[in-house]
């Protein structure tokens, strides 16, 4: 992930958006680690553009998503 960035992978973050969106609790899991590691990985670039993703970058598509599934505790 690290030296293709992004851009070398614009279908992990559309089928992240889809799990993210999933009501099976795993898959929603499975995500978050996937994105944890993906920021981890990436440091700080997460908002670099990517060819064929609507929202233009994976941080557009993800960040929105990521807030919408929050909860008040």
């Amino acid at each position: 992930m690290r030296a293709a960035g992004t851009g070398g992978w614009p279908d992990l973050f559309t089928a992240l958006v889809q799990c993210l969106g999933s009501n099976d609790e795993t898959h929603t899991d499975g995500a978050l680690d996937v994105v944890f590691k993906v920021c981890e990985e990436l440091n700080g670039r997460l908002d670099s553009p990517v060819p064929g993703l609507p929202e233009g970058s994976a941080a557009a598509m993800l960040i929105p998503r990521l807030l919408v599934g929050t909860k008040k505790i």
